[in-house]
């Protein structure tokens, strides 16, 4: 009888360290999880999902500002997933695209989609009229910007190896609950494979 109860206070012991790593190391948990379940989900084999950002790159020490002039950081997003769009004052077609896969990833989610927030990043000062009417109808979405002085550290913090500018790579990032840019989708990417990546990572993370 002692020994069923050992049993089962070690095993509830072990079951709370594994929260508590798993919690820690959220997103080292989920590029390992992605890349040794390769055969089943391969984003870096398919034009259909994102590419892993590995290691994953902190990116809550951006400073940026919202339109009415006050500071903004990625920090105020920690606690959920977010996807960001880099862009310009003006939104061309591509970009008013990728704003409503935005979107109708987030609402594809369901019962989840409050665990997910929606970014543009905004490189210039004066919003554009076809960038607010591409914003008025994907509401929601929160806009910040960053002028000359921060953005060098903004293309160093979204730095890819093939070496385009994240403010003309017209891409859509991923950021995990704890600020990580953790996966990246070029542009013209599939918006089902978005959906599936976000599906899955909601449902294997304990956090967001």
């Amino acid at each position: 009888m002692n020994q069923q109860v050992s049993n089962k206070e070690r095993n509830q012991n072990r079951t709370k360290l594994i929260i508590l790593i798993l919690m820690f190391f959220g997103s080292v948990f989920i590029a390992w999880l992605l890349i040794n379940n390769s055969d089943t989900w391969r984003p870096w084999n398919t034009k259909n999902n994102g590419d892993l950002i590995i290691p994953a790159r902190p990116i809550t020490d951006l400073n940026m500002q919202t339109l009415d002039a006050k500071e903004f950081s990625v920090k105020e997003m920690v606690g959920k997933w977010v996807m960001v769009y880099i862009g310009k004052p003006e939104c061309d077609e591509q970009c008013k695209i990728n704003l409503y896969n935005i979107r109708q990833t987030r609402l594809g989610q369901k019962g989840e989609h409050n665990r997910i927030e929606r970014l543009y990043i905004m490189v210039g000062d004066a919003v554009q009229l076809s960038l607010k009417n591409a914003l008025n109808e994907n509401q929601g979405m929160k806009l910040v910007r960053v002028n000359d002085v921060t953005l060098p550290k903004l293309l160093s913090s979204f730095k890819t190896q093939d070496g385009i500018p994240a403010n003309t790579a017209n891409r859509v990032y991923l950021v995990d609950p704890i600020g990580n840019l953790m996966m990246k989708y070029e542009q013209g990417f599939d918006p089902r494979g978005l959906a599936k990546d976000l599906e899955l990572l909601l449902k294997v993370s304990l956090v967001g």
